[in-house]
C-alpha cells in the first residue's frame, strides 16, 4: 500500500487499497463517534453520539449483494419499497401508493384487501324503454368485492309498462344466493318498492311487496334516491 500522508495538515491520499481487518475499525470524530467495521461476519456503520446518521443525495438506492432493489429513494419523488425486487410501496403526494393487496391482521387469503375505490358513475335506463334519467347523485365505494353506493335520480314523464332497471357501477357475482339489494331513501311515488341486484348484471330492478316488478310507470316524472349494497366476483 503506497500511503502518502497520514498524518498533518492538509490532504491524504491513498493509491491502493486500505485493508482492515475483521473487527479493525475506520474512527472518525475526536470521540470515535463515527465507526465502520466488519465483524467476520456482518458489516456495521456505528454512530455512537445523539446527532443523526445523515446521509445525503438526490437519489438513493439500496441494493442487495446480487444487485436488486430493495428500496429508491428520490428527491422531491417517491421514495419506494421492494419485495424481491418488485416495487410494492411507494410515497406520493395524494399519500401511498400500494402494488397488491394489504395484508391486515395476518397474511391469508381472507386477510388481504387487494381493492379500494370511490368514485361516481354514468346511471342509465336499462329496462329498454330508452329514458333519460336526470341523475343527481351517483356515488360508490368499492372495497375489496364489495360495493357500496348511492342513487338519486328524477324519472321522465313516461308511459312505458317495462320493468324498471337501472344501471349499477360494477356487474354482480353470478351467485344462488342474493347478491344484494338497495332500500329507498327517498321517493315522491308514493310506493314502497325493494331494490334487487341481479346476478352477474348490472342492473337494479324494483320488486313490490308481492315480489311484482316494480314499472317505469309507477315513477313517471317523480324522484327516487336509494342506498345499497352488493357483491362483486
Amino acid at each position: 500500500m503506497a500511503l502518502t500522508k497520514i498524518i498533518g495538515a492538509g490532504v491524504g491520499s491513498l493509491t491502493e487499497n486500505l485493508v482492515l481487518g475483521d473487527s479493525d475499525k475506520a474512527l472518525f470524530g475526536a470521540g470515535s463517534d463515527l465507526q465502520i467495521f466488519h465483524d467476520g461476519s456482518n458489516s456495521f456503520i456505528n454512530n455512537t453520539v445523539t446527532g443523526a446518521l445523515s446521509i445525503k443525495s438526490d437519489d438513493i438506492n439500496l441494493m442487495s449483494s446480487s444487485s436488486e432493489t430493495m428500496a429508491t429513494l428520490v428527491e422531491d419523488g417517491a421514495v419506494t419499497l421492494y419485495h424481491n425486487n418488485a416495487a410494492k410501496i411507494a410515497t406520493a403526494s395524494t399519500g401511498v401508493n400500494v402494488t397488491g393487496g394489504v395484508g391486515l391482521g395476518g397474511t391469508s387469503a381472507a386477510n388481504i384487501l387487494d381493492d379500494y375505490e370511490e368514485g361516481t358513475w354514468t346511471v342509465t335506463d336499462l329496462s329498454g324503454a330508452g329514458m333519460s334519467l336526470t341523475v343527481y347523485v351517483s356515488t360508490y365505494t368499492k372495497i375489496g368485492n364489495q360495493v357500496f353506493f348511492e342513487i338519486g335520480m328524477v324519472f321522465p314523464s313516461t308511459s312505458s309498462t317495462a320493468d324498471l332497471k337501472i344501471s349499477l357501477p360494477f356487474t354482480a357475482i353470478n351467485s344462488s344466493d342474493n347478491t344484494g339489494g338497495a332500500f329507498v331513501t327517498t321517493t315522491n311515488s308514493g310506493r314502497s318498492d325493494n331494490f334487487v341486484v341481479g346476478r352477474n348484471t348490472i342492473n337494479l330492478s324494483g320488486v313490490n311487496n308481492n315480489n311484482v316488478s316494480a314499472k317505469n310507470n309507477n315513477y313517471s316524472g317523480n324522484q327516487l334516491r336509494c342506498a345499497g349494497q352488493y357483491t362483486t366476483p
